[in-house]
């Protein structure tokens, strides 16, 4: 089973667009997918998120929480 399947992503309607032109994902995209991972690490807390792996993700995650 692969992984999206076995964590019922399959079935989410909050899918990460594409971009118009080459299927490739856009740096608004990115962001989208990284601010959605970092609210899943947040919600979920596994024992290795560390609080620098926390602060890095935040960093990371400054332009578009100013927007």
């Amino acid at each position: 089973m692969t992984p999206h399947k076995r964590m019922g992503w399959a079935n989410k309607k909050e899918s990460i667009p594409k971009s118009e032109s080459n299927g490739d994902l856009n740096q608004n995209d990115l962001l989208l997918a990284l601010d959605q991972l970092y609210q899943l690490l947040e919600e979920h807390a596994p024992s290795w998120y560390t609080q620098q792996h926390h602060e890095i993700a935040e960093a990371a995650l400054r332009p578009i929480k100013k927007h």
